[in-house]
């Protein structure tokens, strides 16, 4: 039977009706709810949640989650906003059922977020089991399987747990004995594998969420556990992705290691070698050798390598300086209609860098240097000619004609090589 089912609680239209509230010997005073807020919106650093124009939940930050606070059963009126700012990402109007623990939800993509409540188990078991159900929270992926099993279950001969769960799609609960457990989450009626708890103990006589979100990957998701009335977990995912670019005029191929094991080989100058998966670290060190060797370094970098996110490493500099440098992606379905690129200068001698795209308007990101990345710009899909000059001279160093970028995607245009002979190329990264 499909476990797969709708137990998010509609959104009514933002309307706020006024009024007043007569008091007389019958009234009631209402019970209250408690609501916490869950930002799992990849691309804003934090937030800010309005409930009826007062700002109760400052600077959330992304991927985390706030205590309670209380709030008459009524209507109420929540708005997510920029932290800081009265720039608003989303809004929604609900009804809060009296002594009802619920979970605000806030997801989706800097151009489209989307907020959901999701409403906590009241009374959780007392029988000494354990009641999960899931939420999928992450826009990268539109639909997912999840395998909770035990440690080590080869998923490839059983079905899912849970099965067909479309983004911002909730579960039944289903009742788990307490004890260890490990979760996967592979692309629904796949067993590609986009998410691995590694091993994670639940307890007797609780409620539980388990919430998939994006992080910023095209492909990977992270995790979560809600519990009802109580604390949130982070479940962060045994993978990462990394790719990487051969910016190094005069050097050979090359490969990239992470922690002294090649996960990327034979990429030639020039060239990219595509996003494969690495294990995250607060401090793994990226280093390049020539292919198939493991010795000697030609470039490192250590890096942050956060679990279920996106990152490229390049090469860049004349042999005697090669420098190796990390970029932290972030790969978000773009607006409907639009695109999302940025531009990254690797020549080791070029300066910093102007990049023209003929949009309309045109497109100006200046003051690039080397070896960084501009800032994500958006604008509408379509051919393009791209133009590269020189921020201090102004000088024009290249010109990409008949540049296609295609809705939804987000990509990277690259510059590269010697000032005297600039190239450049594009990577579809999502």
């Amino acid at each position: 039977m499909r476990r797969s089912w709708s137990l998010l609680l509609p959104f009514v239209l933002a309307l706020v009706v006024g009024g007043c509230k007569v008091t007389s010997i019958n009234y009631f005073p209402p019970h209250p709810a408690q609501v916490r807020v869950a930002n799992l919106l990849p691309g804003v650093a934090s937030v800010d949640v309005l409930v009826g124009g007062t700002v109760l939940w400052s600077g959330v930050t992304s991927q985390s989650v706030t205590s309670y606070q209380i709030l008459e059963n009524t209507t109420q009126n929540f708005v997510v906003n920029v932290a800081g700012t009265t720039t608003q990402l989303a809004q929604g109007s609900f009804v809060l059922a009296g002594e009802q623990p619920y979970t605000f939800v806030i997801t989706g993509t800097p151009s489209q977020p989307t907020v959901n409540f999701l409403q906590e188990v009241k009374n959780p078991p007392t029988n000494g089991s354990v009641l999960i159900s899931a939420f999928n929270a992450a826009s990268n992926v539109s639909s997912l399987d999840l395998y909770a099993t035990i440690p080590g279950a080869d998923i490839t001969v059983i079905g899912p747990t849970y099965f067909g769960l479309n983004y911002n799609g909730t579960t039944y609960n289903v009742s788990f004995q307490p004890g260890t457990y490990q979760v996967r989450a592979t692309v629904a009626g796949t067993k590609t594998v986009i998410y691995d708890s590694g091993p994670i103990t639940v307890v007797a006589n609780t409620a539980l969420f388990f919430v998939t979100y994006s992080a910023g990957s095209s492909r990977l998701v992270n995790a979560g556990l809600l519990q009802s009335q109580g604390p949130a977990q982070a479940l962060n995912s045994l993978f990462t992705q990394v790719k990487t670019v051969h910016a190094a005029p005069q050097t050979g191929a090359i490969d990239l290691l992470e922690s002294g094991v090649p996960v990327i080989s034979n990429v030639a100058y020039t060239g990219f070698g595509g996003y494969n998966t690495a294990a995250p670290a607060a401090a793994q060190v990226m280093s390049f050798t020539g292919t198939g060797t493991l010795a000697p370094t030609l470039a490192s970098v250590t890096a942050s390598l956060s679990s279920a996110t996106d990152q490229t490493v390049f090469i860049t500099g004349f042999p005697g300086s090669l420098q190796a440098v990390y970029l932290a992606d972030l790969n978000v379905v773009a607006a409907p209609g639009g695109v999302r690129v940025r531009f990254v200068n690797t020549s080791p001698d070029a300066g910093p860098i102007t990049v023209t795209v003929a949009s309309t308007p045109p497109t100006v990101v200046t003051g690039i240097a080397s070896p960084t990345a501009s800032g994500y710009a958006t604008f509408a899909a379509g051919t393009y000619s791209i133009t590269v000059t020189s921020t201090a001279s102004g000088a024009t160093l290249l010109t990409l004609p008949n540049v296609v970028f295609t809705t939804p995607q987000t990509s990277s245009v690259y510059m590269i090589g010697p000032a005297s002979g600039i190239g450049g190329f594009i990577t579809q990264d999502f």
